[in-house]
């Protein structure tokens, strides 16, 4: 007997959760190799820090003003335990903006103690909310699917793109890139190419080429341009001239 193929969803956390784990790892792996003499690294690191922090706390807000509270208008009560680990990731966020600006301030040296500090408090944040991300790839996920059919979790992931600033898209579609395996970055360039404007669309795909080694980026070119079944994949991108044309 065969086994009939199982039935493919809409998984609206796979892209983004992808990509925040990848900004996370980034992060944590750049502030403890940081060194605290060289005020420009510093600068730089506790800078990604900061922009991780507000990505991580905008995602959560998305998350609440969309999709928690579209499962809350046919389930309630059932995002109870999501909304009190949410406040306390942003309490944690919150409290990690200050440690930041603390050290920025702090005397050459007591650095080390401050940055080990950081370090151990961004592991920690990144602990608690990788389990929160697991919960929402399954447990969330799987509710959000028993409560609403594939198209009502599209046009829930539409609302919830059209809601973030272009800057936040293009940041989030950048980590993307570094997270994603090629069909899932295929496949994310296809839908924000539908659904972005141009301008901001070029500027995405121009930082996604930044986060790509020539091989990896010519490879996405030559699958989009196959999905599309053009004659020139780079033209399917928009950016002919970052492919060397």
């Amino acid at each position: 007997m065969t086994r009939a193929p199982a039935i493919v969803r809409h998984d609206p956390y796979l892209h983004m959760h992808k990509g925040l784990r990848a900004a996370m790892f980034d992060a944590i792996h750049r502030i403890g190799r940081m060194d605290v003499a060289d005020a420009g690294e510093m600068q730089a690191a506790l800078d990604q820090a900061d922009s991780l922090l507000a990505l991580m706390t905008v995602h959560i807000e998305s998350q609440r003003e969309h999709v928690c509270a579209a499962i809350e208008a046919r389930r309630p009560g059932a995002t109870r335990d999501i909304a009190r680990d949410h406040d306390e990731s942003l309490d944690g966020m919150a409290a990690l903006h200050a440690e930041i600006a603390t050290l920025r301030g702090a005397a050459p040296s007591a650095r080390p103690e401050f940055v080990h500090r950081l370090y151990l408090e961004l592991t920690g944040l990144t602990a608690r909310c990788l389990a929160r991300m697991h919960d929402d790839e399954t447990q969330s996920r799987d509710l959000l699917w028993s409560l609403y059919s594939d198209r009502e979790v599209i046009a829930i992931h539409d609302r919830l793109l059209a809601s973030l600033e272009p800057h936040v898209l293009v940041e989030a579609i950048a980590w993307m890139a570094r997270g994603l395996s090629l069909p899932e970055l295929t496949e994310l360039l296809a839908e924000v190419r539908r659904k972005l404007p141009p301008l901001v669309l070029e500027v995405a795909l121009d930082q996604v080429r930044r986060q790509l080694d020539p091989s990896s980026w010519e490879r996405l070119s030559q699958a989009r341009g196959t999905r599309d079944g053009t004659g020139d994949p780079c033209r399917s991108f928009f950016l002919d001239h970052h492919c060397g044309r």
